[in-house]
């Protein structure tokens, strides 16, 4: 929570400075996270321009989440929904293409959706170099 304050307010440094306190003092090889923390942790170094941290916890979500979507491809109550983490990881990488293939995946599960066709055109117009 701290972090996420500090990223509001701008501090950006001091907001990885919290998580790599929190990393140091909680190492996530003796205090698993969660895989949906994980997301959370991963995700907030990506918006403080940590790509090297973002790049270090990123393949772990990513593993969790495709293993949960095998498992469960209906999962799309939660707001740490596979496809949501999925997708968000793939967008901060810049792998559209895998981006859209998991939201055209969602898009079998919920044919009618129009989030998910207007976050695949977005997707695609990026792919296409247009922001």
């Amino acid at each position: 929570t701290l972090a996420y304050y500090f990223n509001s307010e701008g501090d950006k440094a001091k907001s990885n400075q919290v998580l790599n306190k929190m990393e140091e003092n909680f190492p996530k090889h003796i205090v698993p996270y969660d895989y949906r923390i994980q997301y959370d942790v991963a995700m907030l170094y990506y918006r403080n321009d940590n790509r090297s941290k973002f790049d270090e916890l990123s393949p772990e979500v990513e593993q969790k989440a495709l293993e949960v979507l095998r498992k469960n491809p209906s999962d799309i109550q939660s707001f740490w929904n596979p496809y949501k983490l999925l997708t968000d990881i793939y967008e901060a990488r810049g792998d559209y293409s895998r981006a859209i293939d998991i939201l055209s995946q969602l898009e079998k599960i919920t044919p009618n959706n129009p989030e998910v066709k207007m976050k695949i055109e977005m997707l695609r117009k990026k792919q296409q170099g247009g922001q």
